[in-house]
């Protein structure tokens, strides 16, 4: 995994925005399967995507698309850290 590719992904997505407006419509969400959404983790699975990652644990074959389950299923395998790197 290169830490450098999956931020120099997620950097070419900032200005992103919803359309339209307070929408929860994305490229990300449209991805996932669930448009409409809160997109935030689907971002999140997305950017690991593209940068040719398949998150292997995760809520479908896709990665996450809602955080606190991402946040349960790590908790749950005794991975959280309160120092990320």
């Amino acid at each position: 995994m290169t830490r450098t590719k999956i931020i120099q992904i997620a950097k070419q997505e900032l200005g992103t925005k919803e359309s339209p407006a307070n929408s929860n419509k994305t490229k990300y969400g449209k991805w996932y399967g669930l448009d409409g959404n809160a997109w935030c983790a689907m971002f999140v699975s997305w950017v690991f995507d593209q940068a040719g990652i398949r998150l292997t644990v995760g809520q479908t074959k896709k990665g996450y698309h809602h955080c606190q389950s991402a946040h349960n299923i790590w908790k749950t395998k005794q991975r959280l850290t309160k120092n990320p790197q």
